[in-house]
């Protein structure tokens, strides 16, 4: 799943945002540590609000962080 995950990241990094790209080249250079972190934690990492994480997931298909994060 978590291959799938990544693959999906890299795929649709064409039309994310300038934000969403930020979030996804973190989590895609960090994917260990992403695992341990809160949401609060990822977006202050990648210099976002949670919102922007938030839509990430959205836009991933998932239904929050906690999925994202256990997918």
């Amino acid at each position: 799943m978590l291959q799938d995950l990544l693959i999906t990241l890299k795929a649709k990094s064409n039309s994310f945002t300038k934000t969403e790209k930020a979030i996804a080249s973190y989590v895609l250079s960090h994917t260990n540590d992403v695992l341990y972190m809160s949401i609060s934690q990822l977006a202050a990492a990648c210099h976002v609000g949670e919102t922007s994480v938030f839509r990430l997931c959205k836009a991933l298909g998932e239904s929050g962080f906690h999925d994202f994060k256990v997918n």
